[in-house]
């Protein structure tokens, strides 16, 4: 007999362990990819060795200025050009760097200008001994910068040098300087997102759209649940068929609404539309429907209005549900792309999908930034879950058993 269990359960096992790698495997990518240099991100299927993981992709989503080994495009002439530069006592970024670096750094520059080529390893070493360098607040002098075709951004800075800027603004300034000294040889920066921001708007925009839509779909599926009045049923009829007509259908004519309502380009814009939920309130009916009326009645006996039974009885005996229904509902909203990349224009509103998207288009492409991002991204629905597992768990179980 047991071994005709095992016989049973050891397959049954197996398919179920095959199915979690199988879930599990693009997660475990998209990991590796957020700890890979920008040399190692198509090298390796899953995570580098140990000595080459990196947290430069987290750097850079938050706008490090760090030089990395894929922004430099021709290192032996970038060699060639500290060196020629250190050794004339030019002025400018080059001559600069050449001044502050220690010999073991000058001969490997050196080494490198005359053989025209390094290995990964010996570049690494190079990039991380220059990005010491331009941390260095006292790098450069206002006639360092003379003569050099400065982005906006290095303008701004390069006028307050005098008065004094911080070792983040020091250190944002010096790599400018350097690309504008070198463009041939180093890559523009990728200064990255404002990803706190982001973070902080999706946030708002989820946090509030959780309170809302749990607070209308709770009324809603209480009166569906405990009153009784005319066309009750061919009013859940047609919020069942409102169900089933696809969301994008319906973005033009609310495009257009909310563009008359005044709120294009505002949290409004976002949180407005999804205010009611339908599948919400039916969710909430099913949990209400179990309520014992008599413990409703005697609400009432009590002297407790409409509204206090619902929000002193029937909320409180619906926590499952509404550990459930918050879970969904902040899921759907914090991931949401379409509708926030219509109705948002200005950076400062944007919401962390949209953000992450602007890594990748036509003025860069930082993959490995792109991935870092999404596994932080993921990270706080996860925490949401594990917060409200039982809850959850309890919600969509609830009257699945009789007795």
């Amino acid at each position: 007999m047991k071994l005709k269990t095992l016989a049973i359960q050891v397959p049954l096992y197996a398919v179920l362990f095959a199915a979690v790698v199988a879930m599990l495997t693009p997660l475990v990518w998209l990991v590796a990819a957020g700890f890979k240099d920008s040399d190692d991100l198509f090298h390796y299927m899953f995570f580098p060795p140990l000595s080459h993981l990196s947290i430069e992709n987290f750097e850079k989503l938050f706008g490090s200025p760090a030089l990395t080994s894929g922004e430099v495009q021709d290192l032996p002439g970038l060699c060639r050009k500290i060196e020629k530069a250190g050794r004339a006592g030019a002025a400018g970024p080059a001559g600069r760097l050449w001044s502050v670096l220690a010999e073991e750094d000058r001969a490997r520059i050196a080494a490198i200008a005359k053989a025209g080529e390094a290995d990964a390893a010996e570049e690494r070493r190079l990039v991380a001994s220059l990005n010491r360098a331009l941390v260095r607040p006292d790098l450069l002098a206002k006639a360092d910068l003379a003569g050099l075709a400065l982005s906006e951004e290095g303008q701004r800075l390069a006028d307050r040098l005098a008065t004094g800027l911080a070792p983040d603004e020091a250190h944002r300034l010096n790599r400018l300087a350097l690309e504008a000294a070198l463009p041939a040889e180093i890559g523009r920066s990728t200064s990255g997102i404002p990803f706190g921001r982001y973070v902080m708007n999706s946030l708002f925009v989820a946090g509030a759209s959780v309170l809302i839509q749990m607070f209308f779909a709770s009324l809603g599926g209480f009166a569906l649940a405990k009153y009784q009045f005319r066309a009750k049923k061919l009013i859940m009829t047609i919020m069942l068929a409102t169900m089933m007509i696809p969301g994008q259908v319906m973005l033009a004519p609310l495009y257009e609404l909310i563009y008359k309502m005044g709120m294009m380009d505002s949290y409004l814009g976002l949180i407005v539309p999804g205010m009611v939920s339908v599948f919400g309130m039916f969710l909430f009916r099913q949990a209400m429907l179990q309520i014992p009326d008599e413990l409703l009645e005697a609400a009432r006996m009590d002297g407790c209005t409409e509204f206090g039974v619902y929000w002193n009885v029937a909320l409180p005996v619906s926590r499952p549900m509404i550990g459930a229904f918050c879970l969904i509902s902040f899921m759907g909203n914090w991931n949401g792309f379409l509708w926030p990349q219509i109705i948002l224009h200005h950076k400062d509103r944007f919401t962390l999908p949209i953000g992450l998207n602007q890594l990748v288009g036509l003025q860069q492409q930082v993959y490995g930034a792109l991935m870092a991002g999404t596994f932080l991204s993921i990270l706080p629905v996860v925490v949401l879950f594990f917060v409200l597992q039982k809850e959850f768990i309890s919600g969509l179980t609830a009257g699945a058993v009789k007795g």
